[in-house]
């Protein structure tokens, strides 16, 4: 293969792929064992075939576009066997559907990201305590003596600010 490092990187972003790809393989299979092991014949072809992937292209959408030929393999598998239940023009119907609905949470993820840079700092904290600490209004009250009713409103602006500034990215982005 390629240098050290060239492959630490490359096994780098098929790690972070890995949710996307099986979430993807598994709208098109629609069963968690089979979409499993797509997604192990998919690692591999990935390697073997990473020089083929043009760095300028995005990873994750080379990437899926390998697991829909390997997908399709798959089927094709299945039919010789007589167990399966959908033909080639629909999986391809379907993995374009499912890509671009990839597509656009891509493009949503990236808008809250930045969005969330965005909002005053008392704003990030709350909703870093509420979705990344799991905490309950209550203990948010607790942890930054706010009454319950206060944090409630707090988060609900935040919520709002935050919907608006995504709403206005994807606007700006389309």
């Amino acid at each position: 293969m390629a240098d050290l490092t060239t492959q630490q990187r490359l096994v780098a972003r098929i790690t972070s792929a890995q949710r996307q790809l099986y979430g993807y393989i598994l709208t098109l299979l629609a069963d968690p064992a089979a979409a499993e092991d797509v997604l192990q014949e998919t690692n591999l072809v990935l390697v073997e075939k990473a020089e083929q992937w043009d760095q300028a292209e995005d990873f994750v959408a080379w990437a899926c576009r390998v697991a829909y030929f390997q997908s399709l393999a798959y089927f094709k598998r299945r039919r010789r066997d007589r167990l399966a239940f959908m033909d080639e023009s629909t999986l391809s119907d379907l993995a374009g559907r499912t890509a671009a609905a990839l597509e656009h949470h891509d493009r949503r993820l990236t808008a809250m990201r930045q969005c969330l840079t965005k909002l005053p700092e008392s704003s990030r904290r709350l909703i870093a305590l509420r979705y990344d600490g799991q905490f309950s209004i209550d203990q948010i009250a607790t942890e930054t003596t706010r009454s319950g009713g206060a944090i409630r409103v707090a988060l609900h602006r935040a919520r709002q600010m935050l919907l608006a500034c995504i709403r206005k990215t994807l606007a700006t982005d389309a």
